[in-house]
Formats: C-alpha cells, structure tokens, sequence
C-alpha cells in the first residue's frame, strides 16, 4: 500500500505536469492565431494614385501622385496597436550597384493613407495603406510622407532622380502585438524624366513601384 508521502508525490507530479502541459497548449493556441502581417506594393491604383491637391503658400491647385504601401492581416486575430517604418533606403544603378553611399539617420514612421495617424488596429483580411511618397507637378524630385520630417530622407530622395540613379530601394519593417512582420522591401522608379520626356508636363505621372 502507497505511503502518504508516495501519494503526495504522485499528486504533485500530476499537477505539475498537468500544469505545463496546460502551458504549452495555451501557447500554441496563441501562436496559432496569432496576427499575421504582410507588406506588398504594386503598380497602378490603389498603390500608386492620382489626387489634385492645393498648395498652402500659393493656394493653387496641382495634380499630384502618392505612392502606397498596401499592408494586410492574414492571421486569425486583430493586430493592435500596428506601426509601420522606413529602415533603409538604398539608391542604385540599372544594374544593381549602388549609386551613393546615403542612410537615414533614424528609422522613419510611416502614416496611414490620408491621416497623420501612425497607429492603427488592423483588422483580418482587409488590405489598408500607408502613405510613403509623393511628386507633383511643380517637383523634380519626391517628398517624403512620413509623420517625422528627416532632413537626411529629403536629401537623399533630392538625388534619387539623378541620371546615375535607376531605383531607389525601400525597406520597411512592420510592428504590432508584440509582434514584427519579417523586412520588406519594394523598390521605386526614381526616373521622373529621361531624354524623351524631360520637359513633358506630366513627368511626375512617371513616378511608381518598379
């Protein structure tokens, strides 16, 4: 017959077992539905859109471009409190050598399209966006559309379209739920005139995602 002292310790291993066991599952159940973010560009609406806006100083009117990044929830559960930011930017040549040696001085907040939110609760399965860049007609060059000005981005997007310069490469990283999105990055046809259109009106409409 078991001693008291047997009973005891085969109760407290069975609670203790029971107890990580209990762990483990409800970790694996928060894994599983945990949030699940993505990052995608593309061409074209909705990622690259056409908007007239009025400019503060002269009050005029003037067709401008955005470019977008697309961002989507593909887990099972609402991603909280979701920040998106620029890490790096990298200028290259056609052929994939860099061009100039530039880094931002910090990484850059993005803002949700339209706002100047830099926070939002992303729902599951709804693709929402964040403003990144945008031209217009009285540009040579792009501006940047984050919620910090950084004079160090303004300098290197001032550059980005010269002749050595085919495509600026964008890296971007996504948080939220004590989670992190893997990094992302898209690259962007820095080449708003060429020998063909370089007096043409409408250079900024060749803004876009490479």
């Amino acid at each position: 017959m078991p001693s008291d002292m047997d009973l005891l310790v085969a109760t407290l291993g069975g609670v203790i077992g029971g107890g990580i066991i209990g762990v483990a599952a409800s970790e694996l159940i928060r894994w599983w539905r945990r949030p699940k973010i993505e990052l995608s560009v593309g061409l074209g609406s909705p990622y690259a859109c056409n908007t007239t806006i009025t400019q503060k100083i002269l009050a005029e009117r003037e067709e401008t471009r955005w470019l977008r990044l697309g961002i989507e929830n593909k887990g099972r559960q609402v991603a909280h409190g979701c920040r998106v930011f620029l890490v790096e930017i990298e200028l290259l040549q056609a052929g994939g050598a860099p061009a100039f040696d530039m880094q931002l001085t910090n990484p850059l907040e993005l803002n949700w399209a339209g706002t100047q939110d830099t926070k939002r609760d992303l729902p599951v399965g709804i693709e929402m966006f964040l403003d990144v860049l945008r031209v217009s007609q009285s540009q040579n060059f792009p501006l940047t559309c984050f919620n910090t000005i950084d004079h160090k981005a303004q300098e290197i997007f001032s550059v980005a379209t010269s002749e050595n310069v085919a495509l600026a490469r964008l890296h971007f990283v996504a948080t939220a739920n004590e989670i992190q999105s893997t990094k992302y990055y898209a690259d962007v046809d820095c080449r708003l005139a060429d020998a063909d259109n370089e007096m043409s009106e409408n250079h900024w409409k060749r803004f876009n995602w490479k």
